[in-house]
């Protein structure tokens, strides 16, 4: 056996591995509490901040929509399609025009959330379209739209104590927020935006985030590239409770139908089955729904109208006056106009006195049903002085007149309006009307962009 010290390993002293295990066991209590507390926060914004992809339908109203996402490339759509992958670019030529409708659906209940209308020669993204994942949840709808040019018309819809906020960005990084229920119309050219605020709360602000301007209920926005936003005059809208998403009234109390305010309807038939005019709902929008079924074979109508009264109308002052409307032709039993052209399933007429003091009458017929083998019936009514216009079946379509003292001849210029109606006929039919507005007010005669105005009075 060796004589030489053995070397023995030296232990640490019993404090320090007393020590080593409190720190173990103080970093595995630490651990716990924060996947603890983690676990508690992500499970609580699941439940009350998570968000899910709201529905979108995109409509195409007249015309064939080019519609390009990443799941299918690009491709032209004639009717309508659902956009489940964003982003996704809509772009419309000069004879066509979609919507984009958000809904949500609850118990196979739909509600309408929005509607955002692409006119012709306009060009959008749809970058994003969110809503809370569930019905406790704290979250908002969020919708985002990019790189707009061209014209739209957005609807927000009333959506009760939710929020909801609809951020456009345009091409050039003018930014417009809507966080209201409201109607709205948005213009982005070269040189400008024009938003117009009919009913809701606008914000719009310029492409450097500088300055900003909130647009109330009836005021209109103008921005003019490289300069602040102001305020413009709005149009005037001659037509009373005519916005029915928002002014129509159902039921009363004894479960008879209220018509919108300051409006009359009426049918007329040759024989039995009468028509039906009422407050509906369709796609989550209230409209005035015109209808007649039973297998009718008989011409009838169903005429809805607004009279007017001096001096409220006399127009003799402006020169700019439009009519505006939107609206659904669900259904029609008869091809295009019928024979004679008189038979449209919608129906817009204009009664008015002209600068000579001579009463006159403007019409323009839509249709949906077009049937080749009656290709010999007339394009328009005797009275009329432009064709019917075809739009497609069961989608929402917004109808511009122009510049109606740009239509109509000079000496037959409208100094007093005496009535606006609208009216459904034929044999069977079935059309809902979201909406009808008569605009006036004093345009632009050169605006710097040399484009149209927005508004009379942009």
């Amino acid at each position: 056996m060796s004589n030489a010290a053995q070397t023995i390993p030296s232990r640490p002293p019993s404090k320090q591995i007393e020590r080593m295990a409190w720190a173990i066991v103080w970093l595995a209590f630490a651990m716990f509490c924060g996947v603890c507390i983690g676990t508690t926060i992500a499970v609580y914004a699941f439940l009350f901040y998570s968000v899910a992809p709201l529905d979108v339908e995109a409509q195409v109203g007249k015309g064939t929509v080019v519609i390009t996402s990443s799941d299918a490339g690009e491709r032209g759509e004639r009717l309508r399609e659902f956009l489940p992958v964003r982003p996704a670019r809509l772009n419309t030529d000069t004879l066509s025009q979609a919507t984009l409708i958000f809904n949500t659906y609850d118990f196979d209940e739909t509600q309408f959330v929005a509607a955002v209308t692409l006119k012709n020669n306009s060009d959008v993204v749809l970058r994003r379209a969110n809503r809370p994942r569930f019905d406790w949840s704290s979250g908002r709808y969020d919708i985002e739209l990019t790189e707009l040019r061209g014209d739209i018309d957005v609807v927000v819809g009333d959506i009760g104590s939710r929020s909801i906020e609809i951020q456009i960005t345009t091409w050039r990084g003018e930014k417009i927020t809507l966080r209201k229920p409201g109607r709205y119309a948005i213009s982005v050219s070269d040189l400008r935006v024009q938003v117009s605020n009919r009913r809701g709360e606008a914000v719009l602000a310029s492409a450097d985030q500088k300055y900003n301007l909130l647009l109330k209920a009836g005021q209109d926005g103008l921005l003019l590239v490289g300069r602040p936003p102001v305020t413009a005059l709005p149009r005037i809208n001659l037509i009373d409770h005519g916005l029915f998403i928002f002014d129509a009234l159902n039921a009363t109390d004894d479960g008879s139908i209220r018509m919108p305010t300051h409006w009359g309807c009426s049918n007329k038939q040759q024989q039995q089955p009468s028509g039906l005019y009422t407050v509906a709902e369709l796609q989550g929008r209230t409209a005035l729904q015109l209808m007649r079924g039973n297998n009718a074979t008989t011409n009838g109508e169903t005429r809805c109208k607004q009279p007017y009264t001096l001096p409220d109308m006399d127009v003799s002052a402006y020169n700019f006056l439009e009519l505006e409307t939107t609206f659904l032709i669900s259904s029609q039993s008869i091809s295009e106009c019928g024979v004679e052209g008189s038979e449209c399933p919608l129906m817009i007429h204009l009664v008015y006195t002209d600068t000579n003091g001579v009463s006159r009458e403007w019409y323009q017929g839509f249709y949906a049903s077009l049937d080749p083998l009656y290709d010999s019936y007339k394009p328009r009514c005797a009275s009329c002085t432009q064709d019917h216009q075809q739009i497609n079946e069961k989608v929402w379509y917004t109808y511009e007149s122009g510049n109606l003292l740009k239509v109509l001849p000079e000496a037959e210029h409208p100094a007093i309006i005496n009535k606006i109606e609208l009216y459904a006929s034929g044999h069977q039919y079935d059309v809902y009307v979201g909406e009808v507005a008569l605009f006036a007010g004093i345009a632009e005669q050169g605006p710097p962009d040399g484009t149209a105005p927005l508004g009379p009075n942009s």
